[in-house]
């Protein structure tokens, strides 16, 4: 992230960015589904400024994971990119953006017995995001959370 941040000053342009490690269970911040509870290891929070004040606030929770083992996009966690959604809409804010992502530290080849056909793009459009096959993917998920 740092070294996005270094290297692409444009992609930060008016904006602030904070990265905050959140707390195990019972103490961070969880979401909790039908299906499972969720405790991202990462918020990432993207404040668009104007001068001194916010006009936007993208906020990105993120889980860096090995999904070799998965049961595919119907994961809790991968599929949670929808459900937070849902929050979002409960919020009724148009100034706040929640999205969620999970970073696969597993090789896409690993995977694609569950995804043949699935191409890195059509992962990005799930919010699962691969670190080793898509050098980019940090400027990939700062896209994808502001828009």
């Amino acid at each position: 992230l740092r070294t996005c941040w270094e290297r692409e000053p444009a992609l930060f342009a008016g904006r602030q960015l904070y990265l905050l490690r959140n707390l195990s269970r019972g103490r961070g911040l969880g979401f909790f589904t039908q299906d499972s509870n969720f405790y991202p290891d990462f918020i990432l929070w993207l404040l668009e400024m104007d001068g001194d004040d916010v006009i936007h606030q993208s906020i990105a929770f993120i889980d860096p994971k090995g999904i070799r083992n998965s049961q595919g996009l119907d994961d809790a966690k991968i599929d949670f990119h929808r459900g937070i959604k849902a929050i979002e809409q409960q919020l009724g804010d148009s100034a706040v953006t929640l999205n969620s992502f999970v970073l696969a530290n597993t090789r896409l080849a690993e995977v694609q017995w569950w995804a043949p056909s699935y191409t890195l793009t059509d992962f990005e459009q799930h919010h699962l995001l691969f670190q080793l096959d898509a050098p980019d993917y940090i400027q990939r998920l700062i896209r994808l959370a502001t828009h």
